[in-house]
């Protein structure tokens, strides 16, 4: 374990650099790339069914750490930076870009540790170099990743994760080490500068920098860190904007908004009450790390069941994996009306409502699917939901508490044109809401977790890691 001199080398050294190098905004390509989401499901759930066809979509950074580039897993529902290392010999970690150790790694004792509801990761915290987009850190806390066990990364090719949610919610102590984004904004003298931004791309991107040093031309994904990308907004003032929801001692773990209800072709329809306490509505957590929408079992069945035209099966059911699917043909306009007071509605593509990657027999995966297991928030609006919007994660300043703004980038009459025109004519009668007939969540029982959202993220990272180790609240 380093030193307390050694520790204070490393802050001198890193605050010297920073105030010699301050950074105005960057923008960090990210690049959009489908990768196998299923893997092993069938072995996971417990069945003999393994649903191998139908694919995901990971948001990958690439970042410099050590002198060598990596593409990490962009991830709004985790604090944590780590990287696979070369002492890793786990199945998961073949035929993916390791870290080698370099003589500016400065590496501790310390242990890390997360364990996933489908796999684990362990390995030591150290502190090396790391180049994001051009701003440098001289030295940053990450995790040296030296064993991985059922995350199946060579089958996706993300080297590691990129966590950018609070420090609370961090598995790597404060007082062992500094967070990214606490580094990336450490010095940044304007608060209106203290923000981070994504635009999630529908489309591939068309290179892979895992093995190619040129960046996409034509990229349709977007990070960037204290500016915005002119491709889609210049001003902070065209968001519409609301405070992060705190926990109950006051400080912030996750990218959380209240969730007030669901609409379906304009229709209300009504959510069970927030597991959290002293909260008026459901809670959302935004999660870059999540592929789709999770929610509560007992409101995603009365969101199917409305769907559907009331002859059970014909228009949405469950599949043997318990995952929900509707018919390719089905066409809903969906919304999430998000945050406090009256609230803003937020509709969402059709094409994310159901999914047509790998469709059977014209039935298509549902985008918005049932999890009973998550601890700190409600529900999960993850990539489904947010490549819809232009987003802006801003932190707390000195006159205002940290909050999230969504520029809509989605004409929902245009989106349900496209999809009509994609899908065919959709026979289906109208909506029919579904009135819950409790209010609450039903009790925790087994759920098709990884079936129904990517690997790792706030559910499938961050919110799994809550079933073992428990969240401070």
């Amino acid at each position: 374990m380093m030193g307390t001199s050694t520790r204070l080398a490393i802050i001198a050294t890193m605050l010297s650099f920073f105030h010699s190098h301050l950074c105005y905004g960057l923008k960090v390509p990210v690049s959009l790339r489908r990768v196998s989401r299923y893997g092993q499901v069938g072995q996971m759930l417990g069945s003999n069914v393994s649903i191998t066809n139908r694919e995901a979509i990971a948001y990958l950074a690439k970042i410099n750490l050590g002198g060598q580039d990596f593409s990490l897993l962009l991830d709004s529902g985790s604090a944590d930076l780590w990287v696979v290392s070369s002492d890793c010999s786990s199945p998961d970690c073949d035929a993916i870009q390791k870290y080698n150790k370099t003589p500016s790694l400065n590496l501790t004792s310390w242990p890390f540790n997360l364990k996933y509801l489908i796999g684990s990761v362990s390995g030591t915290v150290g502190f090396e170099t790391l180049d994001l987009g051009g701003y440098e850190i001289s030295s940053q806390a990450f995790a040296l990743a030296d064993h991985a066990t059922g995350l199946q990364l060579g089958s996706t090719g993300y080297s590691g994760i990129l966590g950018l949610s609070f420090p609370a919610s961090a598995s790597i102590e404060a007082n062992l080490g500094t967070d990214l984004l606490t580094n990336l904004f450490s010095t940044f003298g304007n608060d209106s500068e203290k923000f981070y931004a994504y635009k999630l791309g529908r489309e591939p991107d068309v290179t892979d920098w895992v093995s190619s040093d040129t960046s996409p031309s034509t990229p349709t994904s977007s990070f960037s860190v204290g500016e915005l990308d002119d491709r889609f907004s210049n001003s902070t003032s065209d968001f519409w904007t609301s405070p992060v929801h705190p926990r109950t001692d006051g400080t912030y773990d996750y990218w959380k908004l209240p969730l007030q209800y669901i609409t379906i072709n304009s229709l209300q329809l009504p959510l069970s009450a927030s597991r959290l306490p002293g909260t008026a509505y459901p809670i959302a957590v935004l999660d870059t790390g999540t592929t789709l929408i999770l929610g509560p079992s007992r409101d995603i069945e009365n969101f199917w069941e409305s769907i559907g035209d009331g002859a059970a099966g014909n228009i949405t059911r469950k599949n043997r994996a318990g995952e929900w699917e509707v018919r390719c043909e089905r066409g809903v306009t969906v919304g999430f009306v998000l945050g406090d007071g009256g609230g803003w509605e937020w509709v969402i593509d059709p094409r994310d409502v159901s999914w047509k990657d790998g469709d059977e027999d014209g039935w298509c995966l549902g985008g918005i699917q049932a999890n009973d297991g998550i601890y700190s928030a409600d529900w999960v609006l993850g990539d489904a939901f947010l490549r819809n919007f232009y987003v802006m994660h801003h932190l707390a300043t000195t006159s205002s508490p940290p909050h999230i703004g969504l520029l809509n980038l989605t004409n929902s009459e245009s989106a349900m044109a496209t999809f009509q025109q994609e899908r065919g004519k959709d026979s289906a009668s109208g909506v029919h809401i579904r009135v819950p007939e409790l209010r609450g969540h039903s009790k925790i029982t087994p759920t098709v977790l990884y079936a129904m959202c990517w690997a790792i993220g706030a559910v499938g990272g961050s919110f799994a890691t809550l079933l073992y180790r428990g969240i401070r609240m």
